[in-house]
């Protein structure tokens, strides 16, 4: 029912993304989210990372590595050597409405049947991009607490592969109780083909535990900032450049995964890149 009044709301009603939205460099640390991998079946923390909610209509997603949901490395879909399980569940901090305090909430990531929740993006037949999108829902959010997410308005899906531009990085280091803001500037990398790059190379390299930050850029003085991607290093992309440093996967990948989910109906689905 829940999935049937979302459809509704967006095909029949339309997105509402009338108001305003202008982040600035000041506030990019409250709309990073520390991150937790957990196993509830051994009890086990298993990771950290970073993510952001991003809000589309009335619906909330969390955006993050696949590596970071799961504990499995993006290439082989095994277990990450330096971890002591894989994740069937994420702790999400959500900021308290205090401001300087976090409750803690467990979000499973695979249903009772261990069907995944989460959608991924496929470069092609067999190269995934670290990217997971976990739909989130209101009766998850705890009370009491301030939700941070971006929308629409504070996006940028236009801009590809070109060189100096200065972004910004933010996410928790080494399991850090506030958020670290890295600095770095684009380089362009080679084209395949015809094909435009879904990662956006830059270059400064991240500090452990800043897997899945908002990569942002900044926009025009009135605009604030735009979220332009989702850090990650994909190794199985070709990154023939010694000037690169760190890579993410364009946010424009999330953003077609979101609104497939929305469109087909479904929570969790598969895409293809290049198959559409």
């Amino acid at each position: 029912m829940r999935a049937i009044i979302l459809l509704f709301l967006v095909v029949f009603i339309g997105v509402d993304e009338s108001k305003s939205q202008i982040i600035r460099k000041t506030s990019l640390k409250y709309f990073s989210y520390k991150l937790q991998g957990a196993n509830t079946t051994t009890k086990q923390l298993v990771n950290g990372g970073t993510g952001f909610i991003f809000t589309y209509g009335e619906h909330d997603f969390l955006v993050t590595n696949y590596h970071v949901l799961t504990g499995k490395n993006v290439s082989t879909g095994k277990k990450l050597e330096n971890l002591p399980d894989t994740c069937n569940a994420v702790i999400i901090w959500f900021r308290d409405e205090k401001v300087d305090t976090f409750k803690r909430v467990l979000v499973p990531i695979y249903d009772s049947f261990g069907v995944r929740l989460f959608s991924i993006y496929y470069a092609d037949s067999e190269t995934l991009f670290d990217l997971a999108v976990l739909a989130l829902f209101p009766e998850q959010f705890p009370p009491g607490i301030k939700k941070y997410s971006i929308t629409v308005k504070s996006i940028d899906t236009l801009t590809y592969n070109k060189a100096g531009l200065r972004v910004l990085i933010s996410g928790f280091p080494r399991g850090a109780s506030e958020p670290t803001i890295k600095t770095a500037v684009t380089i362009k990398q080679r084209m395949r083909g015809n094909t435009i790059t879904p990662l956006i190379f830059f270059s400064d390299s991240t500090l452990q535990g800043m897997s899945g930050s908002p990569i942002w850029i900044a926009a025009h003085a009135a605009n604030g900032i735009s979220l332009i991607g989702i850090n990650a290093l994909n190794p199985t992309f070709d990154i023939a450049n010694p000037k690169i440093r760190g890579a993410g996967v364009y946010f424009k990948y999330a953003m077609t995964l979101i609104e497939e989910m929305i469109r087909t109906d479904h929570i969790n689905i598969d895409l293809r890149y290049g198959s559409q």
